[in-house]
């Protein structure tokens, strides 16, 4: 009696894939391993935050450091063979004529077993939440009180935007992080018009550059057919996991 044929098994996100996805998406990047077993919540989440680090570089540039924290997982809760990634990026944008830089870091946590093309496919409506995230962070700025005569002596509010996707669901905010006093009501922080536009030139960046690139490269790695074009290579004898490494308590 002959066999029915086997269903070909449904393609992972693996750390080879994930490298090729991040390089096609203009990120370094660096892996390592979070060996034994760990719990980590369903689906995919990020966490971004600007203004608290504007510093000036040698050349007297403006440099703005835009953190996140990104876990990308399956269904499954405890997943071993967890792998721990460091992404940064580097880019340059305007605002009132000056020139600044804008210095991605990024943690992310990938699961070890995240479907491929179900993660993969659902991108374009994450992407797509994501950057009307970041429309109302823009809108939120142009909100602020401002005051020119609080000259250079002026902070970047901070910033920040927190999304959550599972299946079909996706929630998320944005604001300023304002940190309660003496457990009163934080008052609206003030800043000026120069600063707000420089928040405003960070959105435009993370919205039109690096969004879109991630979305190119997430086409790029499903391919026209919609089926994964990057080859598994080193999974097999186990030579994609480098550096073994303990979670922090905070990501466990």
């Amino acid at each position: 009696m002959p066999m029915a044929p086997t269903a070909p098994a449904e393609p992972m996100l693996t750390p080879d894939r994930l490298r090729a996805l991040l390089e096609a998406s203009g990120f370094g990047s660096s892996m390592v391993v979070a060996p034994g077993r760990h719990v980590l919540s369903v689906g995919c989440s990020i966490v971004l935050q600007f203004g608290d680090e504007v510093v000036r570089d040698e050349a007297g540039v403006r440099q703005i450091k835009v953190k996140s924290s990104i876990l990308i997982n399956g269904d499954e809760r405890r997943t071993d063979r967890v792998t721990r990634w460091e992404i940064s990026r580097s880019l340059s944008a305007v605002a009132d004529d000056e020139r600044f830089g804008i210095a991605l870091e990024a943690d992310l946590l990938l699961g070890s077993v995240v479907p491929l093309e179900d993660r993969l496919l659902s991108s374009e409506e994450a992407l797509c939440h994501l950057r009307q995230l970041i429309a109302d962070l823009q809108a939120t700025l142009r909100g602020l009180p401002v005051s020119d005569r609080l000259g250079e002596d002026a902070r970047l509010p901070i910033l920040r935007i927190e999304a959550r996707f599972s299946g079909d669901i996706m929630v998320g905010r944005s604001g300023v992080v304002q940190a309660p006093a003496n457990g009163r009501r934080p008052a609206t922080p003030r800043t000026t018009a120069q600063r707000v536009r420089l928040g405003i030139a960070t959105c435009d960046c993370l919205a039109e550059q690096v969004l879109p690139d991630i979305l190119r490269a997430v086409r790029a790695v499903i391919g026209p057919d919609n089926r994964a074009r990057i080859p598994l290579q080193h999974d097999a004898d186990g030579s994609a996991w480098q550096q073994q490494v303990t979670l922090p308590e905070t990501l466990q």
